[in-house]
């Protein structure tokens, strides 16, 4: 199994031998516990010019389409985030993927199957080893990925180079902890961006300053002294000796360790394994909690409406009328009843007209999108997107916003999507009856702060950054309690420039929810707007 992904790059590269070379690994190792499978796919053309597609098939039979043209001696590397996991069982399977050129030419690719046991650590920089000892070390670790039995997960550290960490902020919501140490100073803007994505995902963060000569130089100077995410708090208070601190971004953790994991001396350390424990113990894999705060919103969709059906109950009761006139008529023939047919089908006609004309009264659910944007002093933060429907019989295509990944995909009954990789990707579906969708989506969002946050002890003061007032601004103490529960508080207005204070629990984090201004319809059902409703959550450590 740990070398099952070298067989799949071979069979790869032999199949395309002729035109198209296409090797998949898995993004970190196969034993690497992950939420969904994330690949890594390079194609490279070995001559000639080449235009097709690859297209993934994930554990639902949902199809994920990537077009792509390959000039000759063109190097392609894509980034797959498949759900190939049994939604109900630890259990993983392994994608179906192929390449379909031009032609229609189909070359299938052998793709390793995920085996997830170990809890990834991933190191980045130019540190290649000094921390095996974690390696097998037990942690405490909630994930739905896990069987019940287990209540801990060994943990496991993989080294990346610098330029192994991946320019697609989608393909890291898989990982769960990253540290940056000496050589992650090198990382480009696209990777710095979806460095950023993915602490504000969810991710964990830990920067190992004291392998810098100095941070302040560092591209990650800007992670530390944004404003106004409060300031630092010691992450485990009983051992100040560490000297570990952390603050919440989004909702990911950034934290600074003022010592070098790099380090014999501090390696010799006990307490350094402590507090990598710690760390892995709070951290959580950022693609479940989005598909947890997504899912939170479709579960109290309403399912199909009882009219769907009109047209079958008109059949019955002409079915109703013909078996009347036969039942009738068979009784005139024996001189047993009197004649009852024409008042008998006058009554059904006007009841079929009754039911034709009251059928486009009754009450319709329209297309609406819910949209949370996750606020974060660190731009570009993420936006948590539903969108919910019924869709008649018949193809359907609905266009999502720039750069947004399918998390979710809910549909009764069962019908297989297509989605197209694209700036705004396409799903399109072809539904056989009427048929309910809720489709969740992450993108990234340029939201800048409207609210400062501090919190001491029991209260969290609020202060409006914005030139307009805020309203209805509620308190929750959980994200999942919205629509289930009142608000803890409710403020109906906080003017600009204006403070409240909120009571918060000493030991339970909240979140605080505001609606946004609307803005430019992002989601297109045949290329017409869906309603959007926009608000802002922002996290209560």
């Amino acid at each position: 199994m740990r070398y099952l992904w070298i067989a799949a790059t071979l069979v790869g590269m032999i199949g395309g031998a002729g035109q198209t070379a296409i090797q998949v690994r898995p993004l970190i190792h196969e034993d690497a516990l992950s939420y969904r499978g994330a690949y890594q796919v390079e194609l490279i053309q070995q001559q000639g010019t080449a235009s097709g597609a690859l297209i993934a098939a994930d554990q639902q039979g949902h199809q994920w389409v990537y077009p792509l043209d390959l000039t000759a001696s063109a190097r392609k590397r894509l980034y797959l985030s498949l759900d190939v996991a049994h939604r109900y069982a630890p259990r993983w399977t392994a994608p179906r993927l192929e390449w379909r050129d031009a032609e229609s030419k189909v070359q299938r690719i052998e793709a390793p199957t995920l085996l997830p046991l170990h809890l990834p650590i991933v190191v980045v920089g130019n540190l290649k080893g000094g921390l095996e000892f974690l390696n097998d070390q037990q942690v405490a670790f909630l994930s739905t990925r896990l069987r019940l039995s287990e209540a801990n997960v060994p943990m496991q550290v993989y080294y990346w180079r610098p330029s192994d960490l991946p320019d697609d902020w989608r393909a890291l919501l898989e990982v769960p902890i990253l540290v940056l140490t000496e050589g992650a100073e090198t990382l480009n803007d696209a990777q710095l961006r979806a460095l950023r994505l993915w602490l504000n995902a969810g991710g964990t963060l830990v920067l190992n300053l004291g392998a810098f000569s100095s941070w302040r130089a560092t591209p990650f100077a800007s992670l530390i002294t944004a404003e106004p995410d409060g300031l630092f708090a010691p992450f485990m208070p009983d051992m100040p000796q560490l000297g570990l601190f952390w603050r919440r971004v989004g909702q990911g953790m950034l934290l600074l360790f003022s010592g070098d994991v790099g380090s014999a001396r501090w390696r010799a350390r006990p307490e350094l394994r402590t507090m990598f424990q710690a760390i892995a113990s709070s951290s959580r894999l950022p693609s479940e909690l989005l598909t947890q705060r997504v899912e939170a919103g479709t579960e109290r969709f309403v399912g199909v409406m009882p009219y769907e059906r009109l047209d079958g109950g008109i059949g019955v009761l002409a079915l109703y009328g013909l078996g009347v006139w036969v039942l009738s008529a068979q009784l005139r023939r024996q001189r047993r009843l009197a004649t009852v047919f024409k008042p008998l089908i006058g009554l059904t006609a006007l009841t079929c007209v009754a039911v034709w004309l009251l059928a486009p009264r009754l009450p319709q659910s329209k297309p609406i999108v819910n949209r949370v944007v996750l606020q974060s002093a660190i731009l570009p933060t993420v936006e948590v997107g539903t969108l919910r429907t019924h869709l008649p019989a018949g193809h359907h295509q609905i266009t999502l916003p720039e750069d947004a990944l399918v998390v979710s995909i809910q549909v009764q009954p069962f019908t297989p999507l297509i989605i197209r990789d694209a700036a705004a990707p396409q799903l399109e579906l072809h539904c056989k009856s009427h048929t309910r969708v809720a489709i969740g989506f992450v993108c990234p969002v340029e939201q800048p702060p409207r609210v400062q946050l501090q919190r001491l002890g029991q209260f969290a003061t609020l202060r409006n950054l914005t030139n307009e007032p805020l309203r209805s601004l509620q308190l929750y103490n959980d994200w999942f309690l919205i629509g289930e529960s009142a608000p803890l508080q409710h403020l109906e207005s906080l003017l600009p420039r204006q403070e409240a204070r909120f009571r918060v629990s000493e030991t339970l984090s909240a979140w605080l929810r505001t609606p946004l201004p609307p803005s430019d319809a992002s989601v297109f059902i045949a290329g017409k707007p869906v309603q959007e409703v926009r608000s802002l959550w922002i996290s209560i450590p």
